[in-house]
């Protein structure tokens, strides 16, 4: 790996790093600081989605044509994490949530900036290659990060903030002088193979239903970040977490709830991290409908089991089983949105629109049913939904199916 793309991997790594900090103890902070709801973490996350979605949206066609996009996203990075910790500094509970909210926009810039850097490569098996290491990189800064925000949580409530403003200035100064792609890819142009036009009209027959399904699987992570949360702070409290079956709990599940829920995160993203890496080495998956399906079905039969269950182990399995969808559709979405290396930029903006919409439909949705019905109760309807989702996948593949 050469140096600019090491330096956004690192990059990638950090805010992402970052990025689950600020989640992990944001929920903690609202319950224990200000004695909030399920529904006030859940809101800040749906309206931080939103928002996301929509600017994404906005910024694909300027980023198309912006030649400085990257020192934009050096920017973005320090809206971001020091948006996100200068909020813990204003007053009251919706002055937090407005900043939170508004700090998102940050990110926005980054995401689809880094993604059009790497998909306008004109050698499509290096594109390729360059976005699993990219994609591995920023999804091990989602595993590492919630055991960072979780423990240091614990330790100090404020202190998971600092450690987000620090990993912002981290990330402006990688990204910072970094060539534009433009300039960076003129002498890397190599001849492409006839064989590359075929894969990429059968790409955009899978588009769709690629994001779709990266939609689900962003909004079934967003409930676990923004609403289990709850649930798990509500196990330890009454004392009714186990790791297995055991009649009495051990000591370790009746305190510290923000580092038990920051061990479960680490596996949901360690398995994201886990199917980006499988993916980028095996093609099997390409344009073949039942690998994705099948994960978001056992996707599914893991959110019943949550809502069940009160086994530690067992959550840590679900956990599992929602991380491999989380990264394996990311990886579809993005893959199909990088086909054509002239709308990478463009269309990757896109698929960051479906990641906003999908952790804004989730959170909010089962934050709402949570707080009228009680927390484990949405988690035992969530399958239907993504049965719904997989027949809208299904409809969307076989409406394009050539006569």
């Amino acid at each position: 790996m050469d140096k600019p793309h090491l330096r956004i991997c690192l990059a990638a790594f950090l805010l992402d790093g970052a990025l689950m900090v600020i989640l992990t103890a944001m929920p903690f902070y609202v319950y224990d600081h200000w004695q909030g709801s399920v529904s006030i973490p859940a809101s800040i996350g749906a309206a931080q989605s939103l928002l996301y979605a929509l600017v994404c949206l906005g910024v694909g066609q300027w980023i198309n044509h912006n030649r400085h996009s990257l020192r934009w996203a050096s920017f973005g990075t320090i809206i971001y994490c020091w948006g996100s910790a200068g909020a813990v500094l204003i007053p009251g509970v919706w002055g937090f949530a407005v900043v939170n909210v508004l700090a998102i926009v940050g990110m926005s810039i980054v995401w689809p900036a880094l993604h059009g850097w790497l998909g306008a490569d004109p050698d499509p098996h290096r594109r390729a290659r360059a976005m699993s290491r990219f994609n591995v990189s920023w999804s091990c800064g989602l595993a590492v990060g919630p055991l960072i925000g979780g423990f240091l949580y614990d330790y100090s409530p404020l202190t998971p903030f600092y450690a987000a403003f620090v990993m912002g200035v981290l990330c402006f100064g990688l990204l910072w002088g970094l060539p534009q792609e433009e300039e960076y890819y003129a002498g890397h142009a190599e001849e492409q193979d006839d064989s590359w036009d075929a894969h990429a009209r059968l790409s955009e027959r899978y588009l769709m239903a690629g994001w779709i399904a990266n939609a689900v699987a962003c909004a079934l992570v967003g409930v676990t970040r923004l609403v289990f949360t709850k649930r798990v702070d509500n196990l330890v409290l009454q004392g009714d977490l186990r790791f297995l079956m055991e009649p009495e709990a051990h000591p370790f599940l009746t305190h510290n709830p923000a580092s038990i829920y920051a061990l479960l995160a680490f596996l949901l993203a360690a398995m994201g991290a886990l199917a980006f890496g499988v993916m980028g080495l095996t093609h099997r998956w390409h344009h073949r409908f039942r690998y994705i399906a099948g994960l978001q079905i056992a996707a599914a039969a893991a959110f019943w089991l949550l809502g069940h269950t009160s086994s530690f182990l067992f959550m840590g399995l679900a956990f599992m089983v929602i991380g491999a969808v989380s990264g394996a559709a990311f990886f579809v979405g993005a893959y199909y949105s990088m086909a054509y290396a002239a709308l990478c930029r463009q269309r990757s903006s896109v698929n960051e629109f479906f990641v906003g919409i999908g952790n804004f439909v989730g959170p909010i949705s089962v934050g709402i049913l949570a707080e009228r019905y009680g927390v484990s109760i949405p988690f035992l309807y969530i399958p239907a939904a993504v049965l719904l989702g997989l027949g809208l996948q299904y409809y969307l593949i076989h409406r394009r199916r050539p006569a």
